[in-house]
């Protein structure tokens, strides 16, 4: 199970999440418990992505998808 929590106001958004993973494979399952659920699309546009579950968009994973995004919007800039 995923916790996740969004604190806003008028300037600001706090974005947290836990960090456990269980991982399946067969029937075994393993914990870890150091995954990163929150990291920053691209260095100039302020995005936040929260996603849980097993996540795909038109049977993409969601992770590939924000990552291609990323890289596409690193060198833009917003005036």
């Amino acid at each position: 199970m995923t916790a996740e929590i969004v604190i806003m106001n008028a300037q600001a958004v706090a974005l947290a999440a836990d960090s456990a993973v269980t991982a399946r494979k067969g029937g075994d399952q393993k914990i870890f418990s150091s995954a990163n659920k929150l990291y920053a699309l691209s260095k100039n546009h302020s995005i936040g992505v929260m996603v849980y579950g097993n996540s795909n968009f038109m049977h993409i994973p969601s992770e590939t998808v924000e990552n291609v995004f990323g890289d596409k919007v690193v060198d833009q800039k917003i005036d």
